[in-house]
């Protein structure tokens, strides 16, 4: 789980547009599909985990329940957002 997270984030910092070693930014060809793909995911988990927590699918603890409704959930979703609004005003390389 941490390399997938390593890999989301690193795909989403190049395309964010910082230079590369040799000066030049990371082709969009590349790096706009993971993007896309990493935010899709974390929408997923987002609104899944909303939805798990309500309907009480899957049984689980009471307070991991509340956290996933105050935390976990509206993080994903924010960097849902997050990762829309840098990718409209991403331009293309």
């Amino acid at each position: 789980m941490a390399a997938l997270l390593g890999i989301a984030s690193s795909l989403v910092i190049a395309r964010a547009g910082p230079l590369t070693p040799l000066g030049r930014r990371a082709p969009s060809v590349l790096t706009r599909p993971g993007v896309l793909g990493v935010a899709f995911v974390l929408g997923l988990r987002g609104t899944g985990g909303i939805v798990a927590s309500v309907l009480g699918i899957p049984r689980t603890t009471a307070s991991f329940r509340v956290l996933n409704l105050v935390i976990y959930s509206p993080l994903c979703l924010g960097l849902v957002a997050a990762i829309v609004r840098m990718e409209e005003r991403a331009a293309p390389v």
